[in-house]
């Protein structure tokens, strides 16, 4: 019954030697692959959008969009972002990119923004800038269920701290629960503590490694992200 709706792939035939079956198929798989993946990457490029022309220290706009002035890709704001609430930082995947802007390619949103050289000095020597950062750290902790303390308001003074907040267990499912062995939001702390060590925030970047070492000791999945982490945290500004 079953074969009057299974048909064999047809043999082909080299001069007088017929190919094996099974290399056949693993030639035909090769070209899928090959295909999806060519599929993805059109995909990828139809999804750009106009691309930023900024100056050549800052061609992503990152510092007009910082100071308030400017928007990502998108036209939002860093106004717009801070009003995103936990299911729309869960759900979009192309604001962290702004609000944490690196010096790295990322492998998810082709229009991420770039800190260049020039940038990462603007911000060391902008306090203003290296505020607004805060604000975003703070935000992020926030819906990761930690609590950031700035520790005093003379920035030269000030010892930082960031904790496990009340609300941790309610941000467990999105944040630190694992499938397959991972979960997105490790991948963005990874962004923000080199950010935070590429923008000069090094009080920040070692009083959040400090509060990821508590949470690995009772999410004990998130233990293969440490060495990445730890990684990042000693991160500091290539300028």
């Amino acid at each position: 019954f079953l074969s009057a709706f299974c048909f064999p792939r047809p043999t082909r035939t080299v001069g007088i030697a017929t190919e094996d079956t099974h290399s056949m198929q693993r030639a035909d798989d090769e070209e899928d692959d090959a295909s999806l993946q060519n599929m993805m990457r059109m995909m990828l490029m139809m999804q750009r959008r106009p691309e930023l022309k900024g100056p050549k220290e800052d061609p992503s706009l990152v510092l007009p969009f910082y100071q308030g002035t400017g928007t990502d890709v998108e036209e939002r704001t860093l106004a717009d972002l801070r009003k995103f609430d936990y299911a729309m930082m869960e759900g979009s995947h192309n604001y962290i990119q702004w609000m944490f802007p690196t010096d790295e390619e990322s492998m998810y949103n082709p229009d991420a923004p770039k800190l260049t050289k020039e940038v990462q000095k603007r911000f060391a020597e902008d306090p203003a800038l290296r505020e607004e950062l805060r604000n975003s750290f703070d935000q992020f902790t926030d819906f990761l269920g930690l609590k950031y303390e700035r520790g005093g308001a003379i920035e030269e003074e000030a010892q930082p701290s960031v904790v496990i907040a009340k609300h941790f267990q309610d941000r467990f499912d999105d944040c630190w629960s694992s499938t397959w062995g991972g979960n997105h939001n490790w991948l963005r702390i990874s962004r923000v503590l080199l950010c935070l060590g590429r923008c000069s925030l090094p009080k920040e970047q070692a009083a959040f490694m400090e509060a990821l070492e508590d949470v690995a000791k009772q999410v004990p999945q998130c233990a293969p992200s440490i060495k990445h982490w730890r990684e990042k945290a000693v991160e500091k500004p290539v300028f």
